[in-house]
């Protein structure tokens, strides 16, 4: 499941295939115990019930990438 993020000009983005819709949901919770301690959310976008499309930002930065992104980004990876 290690998938590199990408990074754009304004956002970090990673995509992950899961192999059930349970462990797609246990990530995303996981994902979203973390974001609300951090006061820090990503974008997700989930596809075809397996696929997950993470995208990190920070908005009030004028949507640029900053250290909360990276450091979300390092903790997401090691959920993996």
């Amino acid at each position: 499941m290690k998938t590199k993020w990408k990074e754009y000009a304004n956002y970090l983005e990673k995509q992950i295939e899961f192999n059930s819709q349970e462990e797609l949901a246990e990530y995303i919770l996981a994902i979203a115990k973390q974001s609300d301690k951090e006061e820090h959310h990503c974008d997700m976008e989930v596809s075809k019930a397996f696929k997950l499309k993470l995208r990190l930002t920070t908005h009030d930065k004028q949507n640029a990438i900053t250290k909360k992104d990276w450091d979300l980004a390092e903790w997401i990876d090691n959920l993996d």
